[in-house]
């Protein structure tokens, strides 16, 4: 039986800064022209394969700050990736 819907996870790549000691630190910034390069290959692989693109999601993920005995926090998000989802027309 051949895959009708497929799905693939692309996890977006993070920009990174110098730190205080040389060295790279990540930050929760998200590169999006890599993420648009990786989105166009995984989706032509797709429809290379015979499938048609039917969706592309954005995956969120987030995280806090707090300072503690401060009395303030705050809370983010980013797009931690996306879900491309496709499908391959059934064989009659």
């Amino acid at each position: 039986m051949s895959e009708v819907v497929r799905t693939v996870f692309i996890p977006s790549s993070l920009e990174s800064k110098s730190g205080m000691f040389g060295g790279e630190k990540p930050t929760d910034i998200v590169d999006g022209n890599s993420l648009a390069i990786e989105i166009q290959k995984a989706c032509n692989d797709l429809v290379d394969s015979g499938y048609q693109v039917t969706q592309v999601m954005p995956v969120s993920s987030g995280g806090n700050n707090y300072k503690n005995g401060v009395g303030y926090g705050y809370g983010f998000s980013y797009t931690s990736g996306v879900i491309i989802i496709a499908t391959n027309k059934v064989p009659t």
